[in-house]
């Protein structure tokens, strides 16, 4: 006698089978979010906000120094100073115009 249920071989998909797995793989969210859920989500992108501003203000900071400054130094690990040459400078410009255009918008 067998007592296993036969194999579902068939391509016809009942409804409210596998749908969570189907969700899944659309990347839908859950859209019933309880109010502890919302505040934590809200004071992330807070946060982020707040950060991406610091990284604005730190990038116009540095491109205004590049740009004003005749002579750009540098100081490495060990504590040596050095100081930027033409193309150097050229490209930390380049670098900070395009870290302001990523953070200042």
């Amino acid at each position: 006698v067998n007592t296993q249920p036969p194999a579902d071989n068939s391509t016809y998909r009942r409804p409210g089978k596998d749908e969570a797995k189907a969700d899944d793989k659309t990347g839908k969210e859950d859209t019933a979010k309880t109010p502890a859920e919302k505040r934590a989500e809200a004071a992330k992108k807070a946060e982020s906000d707040k950060l991406k501003q610091e990284m604005c203000a730190e990038a116009r900071e540095t491109l205004r120094t590049l740009e004003e400054s005749p002579r750009v130094r540098t100081e490495d690990k060990e504590g040596n100073v050095s100081y930027l040459n033409e193309d150097e400078v050229a490209k930390r410009k380049k670098a900070e115009q395009e870290r302001v255009g990523k953070y200042c918008k």
